[in-house]
């Protein structure tokens, strides 16, 4: 288990926290196979790919996560489609929704169908980019199982099934998350 605090929410604070340098380098992919959308991750991957989920929880805002091959140097994914998160409420504009967080991450083994916890609305799809579009509930909690995913004692293999009806809008497509092998 690991012990994630940051007593403040900014990018600076958040990345001097995780000495961001230790989560370097990272694997993140994603891919659709069939009519499921899918990013697969090693730890340090799920850290980073947390923190997006959470920053966009607590600010209120979008993060647009790239492609290797489309742009240089500034890519979260080295294969598949840029990926955008965003807060469905547009609350977090007007105020900071949360100042400060700490999180126990647990490790996980198998495949895992999540809540995304109480009042948590959450929609995904994929146009030419793959969208997950939330409100604070949904992720909150999508940061906290990407935290889980990032475990140390997490399995190979181990991830977050995220199904339309259920976690997701019923117009939704399903979400997957996979842990990798590490870089």
């Amino acid at each position: 288990m690991t012990l994630y605090r940051f007593p403040s929410l900014s990018w600076t604070v958040v990345w001097r926290e995780l000495q961001r340098t230790q989560y370097y380098p990272f694997v993140l992919r994603n891919s659709k196979e069939g009519e499921v959308f899918q990013i697969e991750g090693d730890s340090a991957g799920f850290v980073q790919l947390a923190v997006h989920f959470l920053m966009v929880a607590a600010e209120g805002f979008y993060s647009h996560l790239e492609t290797r091959d489309r742009v240089r140097g500034a890519w979260m994914f080295e294969a598949g489609v840029p990926v955008k998160i965003g807060d469905n409420t547009g609350k977090g504009w007007e105020a900071r929704m949360i100042s400060s967080y700490t999180y126990k991450s647990r490790p996980l083994h198998g495949q895992n169908r999540p809540s995304l916890g109480s009042g948590a609305e959450c929609i995904a799809a994929l146009h030419d980019d793959f969208s997950i579009s939330g409100n604070f509930e949904a992720l909150l909690s999508l940061a906290n199982h990407s935290f889980d995913l990032a475990d140390p004692e997490t399995g190979i293999g181990a991830g977050c099934d995220y199904e339309p009806g259920a976690a997701l809008s019923s117009d939704s497509i399903p979400l997957h998350l996979r842990r990798i092998a590490n870089a």
